[in-house]
């Protein structure tokens, strides 16, 4: 069995423990990290998700609430549809003091229209009927809400046969409108339309407010989502309300406004969220609950959360938030660098003092044992570990025992050699003859004893040395 030298075994008894604990520390800090990752992700979309439903809940809340509160009026008599000259002015006020809609108006079941809506700043009153020839005139409005000067003769207008009140009609309750794109502003927009019923129960007109909904995308793109975060909003077939990119939702074919779709976006991130969604449910429309996911794209992983977003005038439309994961991996990645750097110091300290400590270690060892081969060529000096003698640990004491041995052993093999060589130097005894034949048979037998006897111990001096020289060439461990 091979055995690793002192030298290399110390340092790497000291590094092994600490490269272990540093690997576990950083694998445990990296996966911690990604289930922090996935944690934040969800919470962040979560609450992005629920401040754009509050803020659209907020902005969308307005218009219903105009409409309620004209109905309430026409119904304890606060607003007269036999006055339209006094609902003209209480519309300018009305405007005024709800300046995020842009339009709020009555058209009746006679034809008759009146509505006053707010153009650059300014204020305009709105006018169609039997004293206009069934034309759409605008004026300008005095500081008073009346009517000052005409700014604009459109062409004849019927409010009974448009889309925001044939659908009011038919639904009879409070409505939405689908969403289209304003002819003037070329702006996305909505109506929210009440029907206004008289104390027989007939429909003697509808109110409504239009809203442009740009004012909801410039909420959105005033959200700050993690480093490049996006959210947006989509009907359920797909088409934008808005975003917080730069991505348009409604772009010009001649004279019209096409409107985008979400896959059909140039913004290749969106594209890809909402090619996710419809793989995954199959439709947009079969999205019922909040729903944290998460992709993959051109490598990349992103996180998604797809929000329904409903309301009683019927609007069902989706809040998406859709999050790189590298914009938390950044975080990840410098922590994981600092660990590592740590962990290399801690290495190169621990290397250092590894080596510092093998040598301190190793260093009384080695000379032992070279004074130990020493002993083989009987070449070792009891002076040379003299000062590991003098120390007082147990290194000192085996260095002490050891030059006792190396001494005693030292000395018995001189001995051993100087009867080896008297041995060699006895004259050998003379052969028998046949006049010593003659001699008497008690110094026949003396001479046979001795000669016996002197084999007998020369044999065992030879086994002796043999002895002592394979323990003496034994090195120390």
């Amino acid at each position: 069995m091979k055995y690793i030298s002192l030298r290399t075994s110390i340092p790497l008894l000291t590094i092994a423990p600490l490269v272990l604990a540093v690997g576990l520390t950083g694998g445990l800090a990296f996966y911690n990290a990604r289930q922090t990752i996935d944690q934040l992700s969800s919470e962040l979309s979560q609450e992005i998700a629920a401040q754009v439903a509050q803020k659209t809940e907020s902005f969308l809340t307005v218009p219903r609430q105009i409409n309620q509160l004209n109905y309430d009026g026409f119904q304890n008599g606060k607003i007269n549809l036999n006055n339209l000259g006094l609902l003209e002015r209480y519309f300018w006020h009305q405007i005024q003091v709800f300046n995020t809609v842009s339009y709020i108006y009555l058209g009746t079941s006679t034809g008759e229209f009146r509505g006053a809506e707010q153009v650059d700043g300014g204020f305009q009153i709105g006018v169609v009927g039997a004293s206009t020839n069934s034309l759409f005139l605008t004026y300008s409005a005095t500081s008073t809400g009346d009517r000052n000067q005409l700014v604009d003769q459109g062409d004849r207008y019927d409010p009974r046969i448009r889309p925001w009140y044939t659908a009011t009609v038919a639904a009879q309750r409070p409505i939405w409108s689908e969403v289209y794109t304003d002819f003037n502003s070329r702006q996305l927009a909505i109506t929210a339309t009440h029907p206004v019923k008289n104390a027989q129960g007939e429909l003697v007109g509808v109110f409504a407010v239009d809203v442009f909904l740009n004012r909801l995308d410039d909420f959105l793109k005033s959200l700050k989502i993690a480093e490049t975060g996006q959210v947006f909003i989509i009907e359920r077939d797909g088409f934008l309300i808005g975003s917080s990119g730069s991505d348009p939702t409604a772009i010009p074919e001649g004279e019209e406004m096409q409107r985008v779709s979400v896959v059909e976006s140039q913004n290749p991130i969106l594209q890809a969220t909402a090619n996710y969604l419809v793989t995954r449910f199959g439709d947009l429309s079969l999205v019922q609950n909040q729903d944290h996911q998460s992709f993959r794209f051109e490598g990349n992983q992103y996180f998604v959360r797809a929000q329904p977003f409903r309301d009683q005038g019927g609007l069902d439309w989706l809040i998406v938030v859709v999050i790189p994961e590298a914009d938390f991996l950044a975080q990840v990645n410098a922590q994981t660098q600092m660990t590592l750097l740590f962990g290399l110091a801690a290495l190169v300290l621990a290397a250092g003092v590894g080596f510092v400590l093998s040598n301190w270690l190793v260093r009384p060892v080695m000379r032992l044992n070279d004074a130990a081969l020493s002993i083989t060529t009987r070449r070792f000096d009891d002076q040379s570990l003299e000062d590991l003698v003098q120390r007082s640990d147990e290194v000192g004491e085996f260095a002490q025992a050891f030059r006792d041995m190396a001494v005693v052993v030292g000395d018995r093999t001189q001995s051993l050699s100087e009867q080896l060589e008297e041995l060699q130097d006895d004259p050998p005894l003379p052969p028998l003859t046949s006049e010593s034949s003659l001699g008497s048979e008690e110094q026949v037998t003396e001479r046979q004893d001795s000669y016996k006897t002197l084999r007998e111990r020369a044999q065992t001096l030879r086994q002796q040395a043999q002895v002592h020289h394979r323990q003496d060439s034994t090195p120390t461990p």
